[in-house]
């Protein structure tokens, strides 16, 4: 997937700190779902296939990972919060809380659901 320049400039809007968070997740996103279209929409980076997938956000003390479709996604760590009906995030306040296997099952999870068009 080609990456996308605007979401290269919203990464360089943020603190470095917290641009190393975004950008390794973002390595993640891309990795586990190449097929994605990524872009700025509401002033954030998504990832879309079929629908709206993922989403990425940064507040000045941490980087949001968040699911459009994920409230049936499993949940070891118990750290997805509901942010919405459907929706599901994750919220990262260091590099070291990048728990990658399980992001990528979450990401496996919600492309599974988007390929289904649910």
């Amino acid at each position: 997937m080609a990456r996308s320049k605007n979401v290269d400039s919203w990464l360089y809007e943020h603190d470095p700190y917290l641009r190393n968070i975004a950008s390794s997740l973002r390595e993640i996103v891309l990795e586990e779902g190449p097929e994605l279209k990524e872009s700025v929409k509401w002033g954030n980076p998504i990832y879309e296939g079929r629908g709206r997938v993922i989403y990425l956000s940064a507040t000045e003390e941490y980087v949001t990972l968040g699911f459009f479709s994920g409230a049936n996604l499993s949940d070891v760590s118990g750290r997805m919060e509901p942010s919405g009906r459907r929706m599901r995030r994750f919220r990262v306040r260091a590099l070291e809380d990048i728990d990658e296997v399980q992001i990528r099952t979450w990401i496996k999870e919600v492309l599974v659901t988007d390929s289904l068009g649910g």
